[in-house]
């Protein structure tokens, strides 16, 4: 499954791409705010590049 992303509010999707090479993001789970010890209400998403090559591991992202 590749990383895509709902936009807040919308039904529309974004697709969720590497900040260093720009390929795909695996989507790898979605946690509540608690789980990481942040306040408030959001969804920490954890995703990884399909990249083989490229040394970014992991990318993580804050929605509220």
């Amino acid at each position: 499954m590749g990383g895509c992303g709902y936009l807040p509010n919308t039904t529309k999707t974004i697709d969720m791409k590497c900040p260093k090479c720009e390929k795909e993001l695996i989507w790898g789970g979605d946690h509540d705010y608690e789980d990481y010890g942040v306040e408030g209400d959001g969804i920490v998403s954890n995703n990884s590049c399909s990249n083989e090559e490229c040394d970014v591991e992991t990318v993580t992202i804050y929605t509220k």
